[in-house]
């Protein structure tokens, strides 16, 4: 239930996979049930022996792997041919709906499809970088906060989904490769 209007916390849907085996897949589409409140919906792939949100555990962020994303004019989550995300043995999907109230109550029932396929020849990760331990001066007109991460391994980069709350309002995104070139 989505109230007419409030702030809301992101709200957290476990949805238990019960699988003995793993899965590989190579489509995921989330489905709002009412798109003018839903903000945004992301699901989670949580392992079988994360903590994450089970009882005992206070923490509201993770570093799961992403199975799909939500936004307005997002398009449901397509691997390329022969590539899968992997859906391990024992592993639940988490959702983590943001609503926004629009003035008129609202009941969302979100949904997730799934299509399944054989292992591929590579898998597909999806890595969040993220923070929120800033603070945006009074009246700065731009200010700039940055993140980092960096790959272990060789990889082929897919694509980028930048993603902001309210003030955000421009991304950069620099490669910089060992040796120290960057390129924007």
């Amino acid at each position: 239930a989505v109230p007419a209007t409030a702030e809301l916390d992101y709200v957290f849907a476990v949805i238990p996979v019960n699988h003995s085996q793993d899965r590989w897949v190579a489509r995921a589409e989330i489905r709002p049930g009412v798109r003018s409140v839903v903000h945004h919906v992301v699901a989670y792939v949580r392992e079988k022996d994360d903590p994450w949100l089970r009882p005992g555990d206070t923490r509201r962020t993770t570093k799961s792997d992403i199975l799909a994303v939500y936004t307005p004019g997002q398009p449901a989550m397509q691997c390329p041919e022969g590539m899968a995300k992997l859906l391990p043995a024992g592993a639940d999907i988490v959702l983590q709906l943001h609503y926004t109230p629009n003035g008129t109550p609202a009941r969302d029932l979100t949904s997730l499809a799934l299509t399944f396929t054989s292992p591929p020849s590579r898998r597909v990760h999806t890595l969040q970088l993220s923070t929120t331990n800033f603070v945006i001066p009074p009246g700065a007109a731009n200010h700039r906060v940055s993140v980092s991460g960096s790959m272990p391994n060789d990889a082929l980069l897919l694509g980028f989904f930048p993603h902001l709350h309210l003030r955000g309002k421009a991304f950069e995104y620099d490669l910089i490769e060992p040796g120290g070139r960057v390129e924007t």
